[in-house]
């Protein structure tokens, strides 16, 4: 494959990461599971810095993204953050994770990544997520948002 079409299947990956719903909503599509825990390097040449490790779930997540907003997203090399809501749309109390990525569009690397946990949201309920992140000068990046319904271990 390519180097165009590896970048290509990568943002695709990104933007579809999390947009399936789970067994407890109508018309739902298979579940993604979490992408891998960390990448190795510095954040030189196209390759990701150390990024934080996403949590283990009992069980398999549902994708839902659908149950998340963005409301702002800093994009500027530094200390970046963004923040929203996420909602819980299962019958049950579950936990939710958000996951921020600041990832290159041409090329799908993830530049830095935050994960917030919201533990034991209530169905229905909606609670304020924040992420925070340090961003080093480089290329243009984009938010990228995904999200998780579960149990977290």
């Amino acid at each position: 494959m390519n180097r165009i079409g590896f970048a290509a299947t990568i943002v695709a990956l990104l933007a579809t990461t999390a947009c399936s719903g789970g067994e407890e909503s109508p018309g739902s599509t298979p579940t993604t599971p979490p992408p891998s825990a960390s990448a190795e390097g510095g954040g030189v040449g196209g390759i990701s810095p150390k990024l934080p490790k996403l949590p283990k779930f009992r069980g398999e997540p549902d994708g839902v993204i659908a149950d998340v907003t963005v409301e702002d997203c800093d994009t500027e090399p530094g200390a970046v953050s963004a923040n929203g809501t996420a909602t819980n749309s299962a019958k049950k109390a579950r936990d939710l994770v958000v996951v921020m990525s600041w990832a290159v569009p041409s090329t799908g690397d993830v530049r830095a990544r935050s994960v917030s946990v919201l533990d034991d949201v209530p169905a229905g309920d909606s609670l304020a997520w924040t992420a925070h992140a340090d961003l080093a000068k480089g290329d243009h990046v984009a938010c990228v948002a995904t999200a998780w319904r579960g149990r977290v271990r």
